[in-house]
């Protein structure tokens, strides 16, 4: 048999029940957010996540960060507010040394894009060379990415 409680008491047992409900409604989400790793972890970014790029570089062409908008100073078909964003967004599958080494033969006449942050005073030097199928580019973190996108859409 239960014992009798008081009002006081069964406020206390309502109050962690309510807790108790709670936390099982959002257990899936506590469990996808501690143990299911993200998937686009795996994939490392060109450019520094966290900082904040106003000037891109390309061997071609120049954009900039003013006044809140991206523009460009030499004419070009794309647009330089999504020509930012796909740099700012670019992930690659990182090479291994070996593999760097069996392409290292293959690496003729390097381009060089330079990426300049705010509150950085060097900008981020990103080298790059064109395969038939990819593209190899070193990341702000000096890994070697391969990067399968066609150069025009990088405004290369």
């Amino acid at each position: 048999m239960l014992p009798r409680l008081t009002r006081r008491q069964w406020n206390n047992v309502i109050i962690i029940a309510c807790i108790l409900f709670i936390t099982a409604l959002n257990l899936p989400t506590i469990i996808k957010t501690l143990f299911i790793s993200d998937p686009y972890s795996d994939f490392p970014y060109v450019l520094n996540p966290a900082a904040a790029p106003y000037k891109i570089e390309l061997p071609a062409m120049s954009i900039r960060y003013d006044n809140g908008n991206w523009s460009t100073e030499s004419f070009s078909a794309l647009d330089s507010t999504e020509l930012a964003q796909r740099w700012r967004s670019l992930v690659g599958t990182e090479i291994t040394a070996e593999q760097y080494q069996q392409l290292s033969p293959n690496l003729h006449s390097p381009s060089t894009v330079e990426v300049w942050y705010v509150d950085i005073d060097e900008p981020q030097r990103i080298t790059t060379y064109e395969f038939e199928q990819f593209w190899l580019l070193q990341s702000w973190e000096n890994k070697w990415l391969a990067v399968s996108v066609d150069g025009h859409y990088l405004g290369l």
